[in-house]
């Protein structure tokens, strides 16, 4: 996994991660025009960099099957445990 800052830089590379579809369905945006669905995420460790809101999440060894870029995930919500592995609720908008 890939963690960026919503700007564009590049906080961690490599991160060992797990995810899962949350069993919460999926939405559309505010204009009713393009999907996304919710997903948890287990970091086996925390980066340095930490994980804020609004980071991006690159899954390096997946890609998307619409557009055929890597899984990218916008971190809404960050769970961090005894510094020992990170939980995050992170948003998927489907073909981006």
């Amino acid at each position: 996994m890939r963690i960026e800052r919503p700007e564009g830089t590049a906080v961690a590379t490599g991160v060992p991660a797990q995810y899962d579809l949350s069993p919460v369905d999926v939405k559309s945006d505010e204009q009713g025009n393009r999907d996304f669905v919710w997903l948890d995420v287990y970091l086996a460790y925390v980066p340095s960099s930490g994980v804020r809101l609004r980071d991006v999440l690159f899954d390096e060894q997946n890609s998307d099957p619409l557009t055929g870029a890597a899984v990218k995930m916008r971190v809404a919500g960050v769970e961090v445990f005894q510094r020992d592995h990170v939980e995050i609720r992170a948003q998927q908008v489907v073909g981006t």
